[in-house]
Order: C-alpha cells, then structure tokens, then sequence
C-alpha cells in the first residue's frame, strides 16, 4: 500500500482517501510518512469495508463525505 501511494505521488495526486480497520490505518500512517510529508491532503476512515460490494463500498464512502 505505501508503495501504491508513492506511485500516487509521481503522478501528481491531488488527495488521498484511506480507509481501513482501525489498527491497520495506524500502521499505515507510519508506512506513509512521505506522503504526509509531501503536503497531499490525506482524509482517513477507520473502518473495516472488506465485505462491502464496490457500489456498497461507494455508497459508504459517499455517506462519509469522502467521494
């Protein structure tokens, strides 16, 4: 994941939406340390969405204020 958003990063991202369960975004906050560096704007959601269908995953998303 920290490599994705790296790659993020050369392509000139304008943001990044992370969301995952709550122990899993604070390692990844630690794995993303250039990218919070870099001054992107990250918004986070801790919550566990693996179950979730792509359009519940949307609709989720949607509801949180982040799409």
């Amino acid at each position: 994941v920290a490599k994705q958003l790296e790659s993020l990063l050369e392509c000139q991202a304008s943001s990044v939406v992370l969301v995952a369960e709550s122990q899993m975004l604070g390692l990844l906050r630690t794995a993303m340390a250039q990218v919070l560096k870099s001054g992107v704007p990250v918004q986070e959601l801790a919550r566990d969405y693996t179950w979730c269908t792509s359009v519940e995953l949307e609709r989720h998303l949607a509801d949180n204020k982040l799409l």
